[in-house]
């Protein structure tokens, strides 16, 4: 079932993107020659009161582009999570992945808010991303590639990738920054984005956030300590990223 917009306001209307009301937009912020300024948003309750976004607008910032974060993938209850709100899931028998920005499902009304404010920026010509990843693990592990047959882990990823799918949609995201800070194979992430390139087109902005290191062609090195050989990595997202420039460009 496709997901729908948290809505405590039945006089409003979320916005859909579209490239010729931006070009159209004189008012646009994008619209102002200057470079690209790209601000992350990830904090968006502070002792359960929402953080409006609206003073961007307000004091004249010049972003161009505005990265929401964080998503999540989680195995659990399919009933409420924990959220901002509560400190406990309701109970249910039944498990399947779930999605939510920060503790909170992306589906919860708590974020309707947030909703209204991306509907202005947008208006004024902010490209709104989403960032899936971050510090907390297991988003990337459960989208990578898993030992069995063919059909069984495209039935598996897909369980994972389809609440990913459903939330860029309801959040209108033109583009995802995906930031991988666990080990994924190459494959694995090679597989995400050609997901994402085929359900969300050409247009669809994907972004990674490598450290400087993990930018540079250096493979493991040994190191030998106490406890026997370890290996020194300059990255922790497990693949190399000129490897996967060299694969998918």
């Amino acid at each position: 079932m496709p997901l729908t917009i948290p809505n405590d306001d039945a006089d409003y209307t979320p916005e859909t993107p579209t490239a010729s009301s931006k070009a159209n937009n004189d008012t646009s912020i994008a619209a102002n020659p200057l470079p690209r300024l790209i601000l992350y948003a990830q904090t968006h309750f502070h002792k359960n009161q929402y953080i409006s976004l609206l003073p961007l607008i307000a004091n004249r910032v010049p972003i161009t582009h505005l990265i929401v974060g964080a998503l999540h993938l989680n195995d659990g209850p399919t009933t409420t999570p924990a959220t901002t709100t509560t400190t406990d899931p309701t109970p249910n028998a039944e498990t399947a992945p779930y999605i939510t920005l920060n503790n909170d499902p992306a589906t919860s009304p708590l974020l309707a808010p947030l909703h209204k404010d991306l509907s202005i920026l947008r208006s004024a010509g902010v490209e709104i991303h989403g960032m899936l990843g971050g510090a907390a693990p297991g988003t990337f592990t459960r989208l990578d590639e898993q030992p069995g047959d063919g059909a069984t882990e495209r039935i598996r990823f897909m369980s994972y990738y389809t609440p990913l799918a459903e939330t860029i949609r309801l959040f209108h995201f033109e583009g995802l920054d995906l930031d991988v800070e666990e080990d994924m194979s190459l494959w694995g992430i090679v597989r995400l984005i050609l997901q994402l390139k085929s359900d969300f087109g050409s247009e669809f902005t994907i972004t990674l956030a490598p450290v400087a290191p993990a930018l540079e062609r250096r493979k493991p090195e040994p190191l030998w300590l106490p406890e026997g050989l370890r290996w020194r990595r300059f990255n922790i997202s497990g693949f190399e990223y000129h490897e996967l420039e060299e694969v998918i460009g």
